[in-house]
């Protein structure tokens, strides 16, 4: 009879072994300070969306003028963070000294890339969740369920979501 090097007492036990995630780049940021980076960039544009979709809406109030404002939405959210994507980061990355990297590398990934696999995603994912809303309200939250998962794959060995993996990125924490 065999033993199991891990665990000489119960022969039939699968081993066990730690997880590690390589780190290239610098330490993977924690799901905590993830969520107050999304917090800061929650707080800075909901003003801004707001006032957007307040206008877009009173002058427009059917299905197009909510699409329109969710759009409007986003471009504001872009707007805003251009200079800060260039360099890996939104507003609440850049105050808490986090970056998106490259996974493999620790590189920062060019912009075009970073709007078109990382944002474009998760963004295109929100989008088709608002239209499907006004089609059937329960496919459309069935479809923005799929943000609730992505959001919570955060809490996984590698600390990132399904648009991290999709874009092949991690988000670590910045030397002081």
């Amino acid at each position: 009879m065999e033993t199991n090097p891990t665990n000489p007492t119960n022969p039939y036990e699968a081993p066990q072994s730690e997880i590690t995630v390589p780190t290239v780049g610098g330490t993977l940021a924690t799901p905590w300070i993830r969520l107050g980076a999304q917090l800061i960039d929650g707080l800075v544009l909901f003003p801004i969306n707001f006032i957007l979709a307040f206008i877009i809406v009173k002058m427009m109030p059917n299905t197009v003028g909510m699409i329109l404002a969710t759009l409007c939405g986003y471009v504001a959210f872009f707007a805003i963070n251009l200079n800060f994507l260039k360099n890996g980061q939104t507003i609440g990355k850049k105050l808490l000294k986090l970056q998106m990297q490259r996974r493999s590398d620790g590189t920062v990934l060019p912009l075009q890339e970073l709007l078109l696999k990382r944002f474009g995603v998760y963004y295109g994912v929100a989008f088709v969740s608002t239209i499907l809303r006004f089609v059937s309200p329960t496919l459309g939250t069935l479809v923005g369920l799929v943000l609730l998962a992505d959001a919570l794959c955060i809490f996984r060995p590698g600390r990132n979501t399904l648009h991290d993996d999709i874009a092949g990125t991690k988000v670590v924490v910045l030397p002081a």
